[in-house]
């Protein structure tokens, strides 16, 4: 009866290794199976970041071509406005210009007048609490008439 129970013991053993055995078997499976399809993920990423890095230095050359041809045509029209202005004489010039030019004048001389008074303003104007905000036409209507003297 030993022989039997140790037959049977051994027999219970080599069942038990083979289940252990069968079950790493199906995990190891299932862990190929997963790695298989990480493979493929992997291998689609580097696809896309292929085809990704193509369309960037596609952009990046478009870019430079483009930058390259401002560059030239802006360098044309600095030759061209150097020779046109230095060909017209003053008394030619268009009324656009020197209305353009009057405008930047009287700009810079409000300007100079406004830094000039601001130190004299009190600050219970109401109408112009907030100088930074307020429009030059406005401001100047808050001017105390003292001030036009």
């Amino acid at each position: 009866m030993d022989g039997r129970l140790g037959y049977l013991l051994k027999v219970d053993s080599l069942q038990a290794a083979w289940a252990q055995a069968n079950a790493e078997k199906t995990s190891m499976s299932k862990v190929q199976m997963e790695n298989v399809e990480l493979h493929k993920q992997v291998q689609l990423l580097e696809g896309q970041l292929r085809e990704s890095d193509d369309e960037i230095h596609s952009q990046l050359r478009m870019y430079e071509a483009e930058v390259q041809a401002f560059q030239a045509s802006l360098k044309g029209l600095k030759a061209e406005g150097q020779i046109g202005i230095a060909q017209i004489p003053v008394g030619d010039m268009p009324w656009d210009f020197w209305s353009g030019m009057m405008l930047h004048i009287e700009a810079l001389m409000l300007d100079d007048l406004i830094t000039q008074v601001k130190p004299f303003l009190s600050e219970s104007f109401e109408l112009c609490s907030n100088l930074s905000a307020c429009s030059p036409l406005m401001f100047l209507l808050c001017l105390p008439h003292s001030l036009y003297k």
